[in-house]
């Protein structure tokens, strides 16, 4: 019986960091979508981001979100954000860079190749 509570509790202290980060992760996609404009952003170039990493700190409990934006799931080249959310929840502190006006941008671009006749 107490192998049964000693795993339970072994399980429970180790689900803990994984649902702060999940937290996290959705606060800093969440900041993104509520405040694109302060950004000069559209809807449309925040809804397709990208989490490709997280990380909590043991120490501070600290996550540290990384972010790349996509559009209709294509990557942005350059276009990355890290957003950092301590242990309460709250954004202290953001760096990056995200493109705006995607839609007319891909809209405006042509190609340089063409088909082989």
């Amino acid at each position: 019986m107490k192998r049964i509570h000693f795993l339970l509790l072994g399980l429970f202290f180790l689900a803990q960091p994984l649902y702060a980060q999940s937290a996290a992760i959705q606060t800093a996609l969440d900041h993104f979508a509520t405040n694109h404009l302060s950004y000069d952003l559209s809807e449309t170039d925040v809804a397709d981001l990208a989490v490709t990493d997280a990380y909590t700190s043991r120490r501070s409990g600290t996550t540290h979100v990384y972010l790349r934006q996509r559009f209709e799931g294509i990557e942005v080249a350059g276009a990355n954000y890290t957003v950092n959310v301590n242990s309460g929840g709250s954004i202290f502190h953001k760096a990056g860079s995200f493109e705006s006006d995607l839609i007319a941008r891909v809209e405006a671009a042509t190609s340089d190749i063409s088909a082989i006749t």
